[in-house]
């Protein structure tokens, strides 16, 4: 996020992904991450959020190019 001019701290980081997990009932960020794609929420990430090898992706996922 900080490459694309938004500063936010690890912590609030952390309290998002806490937060996710408990909306999604996981309880880690692998299983968060199987959970949102499962859910196809995917496919509302804008692309300049997604950095090359940040998460191995599905060649057959699909990612907004917003």
């Amino acid at each position: 996020m900080t490459t694309l001019g938004y500063d936010i701290s690890k912590a609030r980081v952390n309290v998002h992904l806490k937060n996710l997990k408990y909306i999604f009932g996981v309880k880690s960020k692998e299983q968060l991450f199987e959970a949102a794609l499962s859910h196809k929420y995917n496919l509302f990430i804008p692309r300049q959020f997604l950095k090359h090898g940040s998460y191995p992706l599905d060649d057959e996922l699909l990612i907004s190019e917003e």
